[in-house]
């Protein structure tokens, strides 16, 4: 039986002209589970990412502590690009702001732009939905092997699309599961005759105690 450790970025740089390299957190949280995996004994056959600077930064920094015999970027790992559904969402009438005031504002509109995306009730420059979602499943499929462990560093939107394969989820509970992922949280995801089956979702035992829980971060 293999396994994919599927990790989601570290913090990125929010609120910054270069939203996509780590935060000073970002590359902490990032360190910080490199040394967990490594504590556990873990060594990865193979370490991919998609090619986002927030994605090969963190790669880097677990990489740093814990290793990989081999080091893969696939794009087919990358983010949706939320600007671009954003602005083209709100242009179309689908949500009623063109930037969000607050979480509970996200939250709220998060999943309606990503039922309406399923939906394509809106016209858009982004990718259709159903590529997304095929890109990043395919893109994860290629890594599959069993006996073999693997170690994805991506996004939010693609761990979310993992879930949806496996448990079947809607557009809207898809979106529902990506808005509760942490920075740097783990899935496990294991490879048994060809099947990959859902082993733990969200993880962040590196940031556990009380030292460490304030820093967990979803944004």
């Amino acid at each position: 039986m293999g396994e994919i450790v599927f990790v989601r970025h570290g913090q990125a740089s929010f609120g910054t002209d270069d939203y996509d390299r780590l935060s000073e957190l970002g590359w902490r949280q990032a360190r910080w589970l490199g040394e967990h995996l490594a504590h556990e004994g873990r060594r990865f056959q193979v370490a991919a990412s998609g090619n986002l600077r927030r994605h090969r930064e963190t790669a880097e920094a677990i990489a740093e502590a814990c290793g990989a015999d081999d080091a893969l970027v696939l794009p087919g790992l990358n983010e949706m690009d939320f600007d671009t559904l954003l602005s083209d969402a709100y242009a179309a009438g689908v949500i009623p702001v063109s930037e969000f005031a607050d979480s509970d504002d996200f939250m709220r509109e998060f999943p309606r732009i990503i039922k309406a995306w399923e939906a394509a009730s809106f016209s858009t420059e982004h990718e259709p939905y159903a590529d997304f979602c095929a890109r990043v499943t395919e893109a994860v499929e290629s890594l599959m092997q069993d006996g073999r462990d693997v170690l994805i560093v991506s996004s939010g939107g693609p761990k979310a699309v993992m879930m949806r394969h496996i448990l079947g989820l809607g557009a809207v509970k898809m979106a529902q599961v990506l808005l509760t992922i942490h920075n740097s949280s783990f899935s496990r995801f294991l490879v048994r005759n060809g099947n990959l089956l859902l082993g733990e979702f969200n993880a962040t035992p590196h940031l556990a105690g009380p030292e460490r829980a304030h820093l967990r971060t979803y944004i």
